[in-house]
C-alpha cells in the first residue's frame, strides 16, 4: 500500500488566508461602528434640552405695521447677498444688519431661534436636523405664531414641509408646504403666497425659500449654481415686494445659515455662522 501523501498549500493559498481574516475582521469593526454611530445620530436627534421651557407670552402691543413679511432664505451667506440686486436695493432703502449664529449652524435649530428669539437650551430645539416628520416636535409655544394668535392676529406659513409640523394648524390661518428644495418648489409654494398678499395678506405671514440652500450642497458656497440660485431668489423678493405697499407693510429678508466654499453647513466656519438681515417698511 501506497503511503498517503499530505497536501501542501501554496504560498499564495498561505498569503490569502492571512489576507482574509484582517479583512473580515475590518468589516465586522466598520459596520459594528457604522451601527454606533446611526444609533448616536438618532439619541441626538430625540435630545431636547432638560432647561427647556414654554416661553412666556408678552404683552399686547400696537401693532407698528399693517402686515409683516419675513421671508427666509435657506443656506444663504453673507456675501453671497450682497451680490443681490434687488436685496441691495431694500437695503439702501431701509435698514441692514450682520448676523453671526452659533453653532450648530442647522436649520431646524436656526429656524425655531429666529420665530421665538431663544436658544435651543429654552426653546428645546433639536441638536441635529430631523427628516422624519412624525419625530419633528412643533415649537413651544411664545413664537412669533403663537403670540399673534393670542392677539387676534392673522398668519400664514409658506415653504418646507418641516414648517408644517413645528408651526401647529392652531396657529396658523394659510399656508402652503412643498417636499421640494429646487427653483421648482420654491414656485410651488411662491404663487399661493403671492396670491394671499396680494388679496388678502395675513398679519403675519412667514415665506421660506430652499433653492439657495439646495444649490449650497450640490455645488458649494461659490459656486455658479449657488450663485444662480441667489438671483433667482432675488427676483422672487421683488415680486414679494410688488405686493407689499411699504408705507404702511414691512418686509424682513434674513437666513438661517450659509454654506461653507465646498458646500455644507452645521460647523462653526465664519461662512456658515455669517448672514445678511435687511427690512424695510
Amino acid at each position: 500500500m501506497a503511503p498517503r501523501r499530505t497536501r501542501r498549500r501554496g504560498p499564495w493559498r498561505r498569503a490569502c488566508c492571512g489576507f482574509v481574516l484582517p479583512i473580515l475582521g475590518l468589516l465586522a469593526v466598520a459596520f459594528f461602528s457604522y451601527a454606533w454611530a446611526m444609533n448616536l445620530m438618532d439619541a441626538l436627534a430625540d435630545y431636547r434640552s432638560p432647561v427647556r421651557e414654554a416661553l412666556p407670552a408678552g404683552p399686547a402691543l400696537t401693532p407698528l405695521t399693517d402686515c409683516l413679511v419675513l421671508v427666509m432664505v435657506d443656506g444663504l451667506r453673507y456675501d453671497t447677498a450682497t451680490e443681490m440686486p434687488f436685496l441691495n436695493e431694500l437695503a439702501q432703502q431701509g435698514a441692514e444688519l450682520t448676523v453671526v449664529g452659533q453653532a450648530p449652524s442647522l436649520s431646524q435649530n436656526a429656524w425655531t431661534t429666529l420665530v421665538t428669539g431663544a436658544s435651543p437650551q429654552i426653546s428645546g430645539a433639536p441638536p441635529l436636523n430631523v427628516d422624519d416628520i412624525a419625530r419633528i416636535e412643533p415649537i413651544a409655544g411664545g413664537d412669533l405664531f403663537a403670540s399673534a394668535r393670542r392677539q387676534g392676529l392673522s398668519t400664514a406659513v409658506y415653504g418646507y414641509y418641516w414648517w408644517e409640523r413645528m408651526i401647529p394648524e392652531e396657529y396658523r390661518d394659510a399656508g402652503a408646504f412643498t417636499v421640494g428644495e429646487d427653483d421648482a418648489a420654491d414656485r410651488e409654494i411662491l404663487e399661493p403666497a403671492l396670491a394671499q398678499l396680494e388679496n388678502a395678506p395675513a398679519d403675519f405671514t412667514l415665506i421660506h425659500l430652499d433653492q439657495v440652500d439646495h444649490a449650497g450642497h450640490a455645488g458649494g458656497g461659490r459656486s455658479e449654481l449657488y450663485r444662480q440660485a441667489a438671483l433667482r431668489v432675488d427676483d422672487y423678493l421683488r415680486e414679494i415686494a410688488a405686493r407689499l405697499d411699504l408705507e404702511h407693510q414691512t418686509i424682513v429678508v434674513l437666513a438661517d445659515h450659509g454654506h461653507r466654499n465646498r458646500g455644507g453647513h452645521g460647523g462653526q466656519e465664519k461662512t456658515v455662522l455669517t448672514t445678511r438681515l435687511v427690512a424695510l417698511g
